[in-house]
C-alpha cells in the first residue's frame, strides 16, 4: 500500500470513517482506504468552498466517495447533482446550456422561449459531482474556472447565473500528462485545491475478502481455495469487477445446487484456476495464511502488535483460528521459515 498509517493515525481514521460513512457504504479497513476517509475529513474542514478532484482507476468507487463527501459536508441538506461530462451532446451552445442554463430567447430548438435551467441551477447551494471531467471542452473548462471562483456566468441567451455550488470532479487520467498535452488547462486544476486518490483494489488487497463477503450476502462462505484465488488475482477493473464476479459466482453455485461458490464459479483466468486446483488442501491453506500475513505486514502491522488479528480480519475468520494457523505454519519470527511467496502483494 502507498501509505503506512501509524497506529494512532489509524485509530483516528477509523473515527473519521464512522462519522463520514455511518451506514458502511465503503467496506474494508486497509490503510489505503482509511487514508481516503482522512482526506475527506480534511477536505470538509477547509474554510469556504473547497472543491475536490477525485482520482482513481475505473471501478474504484469514485461516485460513492463523492456522495460521502457531500453527505459529510455543510451542504448535506442541499442538492447533490451528479453529471457525467462524457455524456454531454450537441454543439458548443447546447453543451454550455446544459451546464449553465438557457436564458430567454436562446434561439435553440426545443428550448422554451422563457428559458430552461441548467445543471448549475439544479445544484444551487449544494454539490455538483462531475465525472470524466477531462473530456470537457476548453470553453467549458473556462466556465468551470469561473464557477469555482464564484463569478457570474452568462447563460445561452439572455440572463446570467451566479453559481453557488461546491464542485467535486472525478477522472481516471493522469493530471500532469493532460496538462502537458494541452488537453486540460493548468489553471483549472490549480483551482481545485484538494485531490483525493482512491486506491485500486490491488493496493487494498486486505479488503478483498471483506468486500467479497459483503457482495455475496448472508449465508455465503468461501473456502480457502477461493480466498487464495481472490487474493492472488489483480482485479484490473477493481471493486466493480469483484462485485460482478462474486454475484455471478453465487448465482452459478446456486444453479448447480451448491451452498457456496467454488473456484471454477468466479470466471477468473484459467491459469489462476488451474494453479489453485492443482494444490493440495494443506499447501493451499499454508500459502493463503502466508499471503495474509504478508499483507498485514505490508499494512504496517507488527508481530505481537495486531498482525495475527489483522490476518484473521483479512481472511474473514476469528482471531482464534489465526492463532492456530500461525502456530501450525510457524509464521511468528521465533518459529519462522523465511519463505516469501512470489504471489505476494
Amino acid at each position: 500500500v502507498p501509505t503506512a498509517i501509524t497506529r494512532r493515525r489509524r485509530t483516528k481514521a477509523i473515527e473519521f470513517r464512522k462519522e463520514i460513512d455511518p451506514t458502511g457504504i465503503v467496506v474494508g479497513n486497509s490503510p489505503a482506504i482509511l487514508q481516503v476517509f482522512e482526506d475527506i475529513a480534511a477536505a470538509n474542514k477547509i474554510r469556504g468552498t473547497a472543491h475536490v478532484l477525485l482520482l482513481g482507476e475505473t471501478g474504484v468507487g469514485k461516485t460513492h466517495v463523492a456522495r460521502l463527501i457531500h453527505e459529510a459536508s455543510a451542504r448535506k441538506d442541499r442538492p447533490l447533482v451528479e453529471h457525467n461530462a462524457g455524456l454531454s451532446g450537441g454543439d458548443a451552445s447546447i453543451q454550455r446550456g446544459e451546464w449553465v442554463g438557457f436564458g430567454k430567447d436562446s434561439g435553440i430548438a426545443n428550448i422554451p422561449r422563457s428559458g430552461k435551467e441548467g445543471v448549475l441551477d439544479e445544484a444551487r447551494g449544494g454539490t455538483l459531482f462531475v465525472d470524466e471531467i477531462d473530456v470537457l471542452s476548453a470553453e467549458l473548462q473556462a466556465v468551470f474556472l469561473s464557477v469555482m471562483q464564484g463569478r457570474e456566468v452568462e447563460k445561452v441567451g439572455r440572463g446570467k447565473v451566479v453559481p453557488d455550488v461546491r464542485c467535486i470532479f472525478a477522472m481516471n487520467a493522469d493530471v500532469t500528462q493532460l496538462v502537458a498535452d494541452g488537453r486540460v488547462r493548468g489553471d483549472f486544476f490549480a483551482r481545485v485545491g484538494t485531490r483525493i486518490v482512491i486506491p485500486p483494489l490491488r493496493e487494498r488487497r486486505g479488503d478483498i475478502i471483506s468486500l467479497a463477503l459483503a457482495f455475496a450476502g448472508a449465508g455465503v462462505a468461501f473456502a480457502e481455495p477461493c480466498k487464495l484465488a481472490m487474493l492472488q488475482y489483480d482485479w484490473p477493473e477493481n471493486v466493480r469487477e469483484l462485485k460482478l464476479k462474486i454475484e455471478a459466482a453465487v448465482a452459478r453455485s446456486t444453479l448447480f445446487g451448491g451452498a457456496h461458490p467454488s473456484v471454477e464459479h468466479f470466471g477468473l483466468p484459467e491459469q489462476v484456476v488451474r494453479e489453485i486446483k492443482g494444490m493440495s488442501a494443506g499447501v493451499c491453506s499454508e500459502q493463503l495464511w502466508r499471503l495474509a500475513d504478508q499483507i498485514a505486514a505490508a499494512e504496517s502491522f507488527e508481530v505481537n502488535a495486531g498482525r495475527q488479528k489483522r490476518a484473521a480480519e483479512i481472511l474473514g475468520v476469528q482471531e482464534a483460528q489465526a492463532s492456530k494457523k500461525y502456530a501450525e505454519y510457524r509464521l511468528l519470527p521465533e518459529q519462522s521459515n523465511p519463505t516469501v511467496l512470489s504471489s505476494a502483494i
